[in-house]
């Protein structure tokens, strides 16, 4: 086709600008997508507090790890809810996030409860620095029906602490005064504790006292008395093969031990190696060293880090004996 001024048109190039176009439009729409996409990203990052719970759930008294993030600038005191009541602070460090272990309260019913955390104490009421998230318990507390013996020399309050905590399972203790230890039929306890108050060092009743408490099924040894005793048995958790030291904190022996797990479940403490801290302040213990010892040693905790099994060891059993020594008083 000719124009007025003797230039040839030809049809088929007019369609490349039509085809730009197309091009230019699919373009610009997977622009906009692109930034789209990148500022929901954006947003996603500055939505503020959140809480992932490890684990989502598990029975009345598991000890749960509170993970948090968004929480800046840190520095301060976090508070912690459980259905809307303060059940705990925890400091924080400087930065935006934390980890730390909360224990699901004794009477908390199964299903869900909303744990909820703010930086602050008390938490401002137009708080933006805090977070919520849904736990679910999956079962109640375990419960004991057992009767425990509890051998003391004068200390009634450490056997009334002993009672208290074994309450709470079910277990029901009878305290009994080191001068009935050979008048006492022991094979109706499934369990006695020697109590830290009845020896130390060498010295631990007579002769006939400890023959007597030896025919016990089994035995927990706390504090100086039961190291006392089991050095009576020449057992190697008994004196004098420890060595003084103070303790608040443990990180456990065999992650499949039972004690680790009933009736408080401590299993993301454990999978996760951290510190299991009983007690607020350091306390007197004793440490047995277990590096070559006998086979029959069994460490349920360490003062150091699982991956040091050579560590002293704060808890441990001696199989053949059937006893157990716990080296310290009970957390009030």
């Amino acid at each position: 086709m000719n124009t007025p001024y003797g230039i040839q048109a030809h049809p088929q190039p007019q369609a490349a600008p039509q085809q730009y176009g197309h091009t230019a439009i699919v373009a610009l729409l997977l622009l906009v997508l692109v930034l789209v996409v990148e500022g929901s990203n954006a947003q996603a990052q500055t939505v503020g507090p959140s809480l992932f719970l490890d684990p989502p759930q598990a029975a009345a008294g598991a000890v749960v790890l509170v993970n948090g993030q968004g929480f800046s600038p840190g520095g301060g005191m976090l508070t912690i809810f459980w259905d809307g009541q303060q059940m705990a602070t925890h400091p924080m460090d400087v930065g935006d996030t934390f980890s730390i272990p909360f224990p699901v309260p004794d009477q908390a019913n199964p299903g869900d409860h909303r744990l909820e955390v703010c930086l602050g104490d008390p938490c401002a009421t137009d708080q933006k620095v805090r977070a919520s998230a849904l736990f679910q318990v999956s079962t109640t507390l375990p419960r004991f029906t057992s009767t425990v013996g509890y051998v003391f020399d004068t200390d009634k309050t450490q056997a009334a602490e002993f009672s208290d905590l074994l309450s709470k399972v079910g277990i029901d203790l009878v305290a009994i005064p080191l001068t009935d230890v050979t008048q006492t039929d022991w094979s109706a306890y499934p369990l006695v504790i020697v109590g830290s108050d009845t020896g130390h060092g060498s010295r631990w009743g007579s002769a006939k006292q400890v023959a007597a408490l030896q025919k016990a099924p089994r035995i927990v040894g706390v504090g100086a008395g039961g190291y006392a005793f089991f050095g009576q048995l020449d057992l190697t958790i008994g004196y004098p093969n420890g060595t003084a030291a103070q303790a608040q904190s443990i990180t456990a022996g065999d992650p499949q031990l039972t004690s680790l797990r009933v009736p408080y479940d401590l299993t993301t403490l454990v999978r996760n190696q951290r510190k299991m801290a009983l007690f607020n302040t350091p306390v007197d213990s004793v440490a047995i060293d277990l590096a070559n010892q006998p086979t029959d040693i069994l460490a349920h905790a360490y003062l150091g880090p699982m991956s040091k099994p050579s560590t002293l060891g704060v808890i441990a059993g001696q199989a053949a004996a059937h006893c157990e020594a716990f080296w310290a008083r009970p957390a009030r």
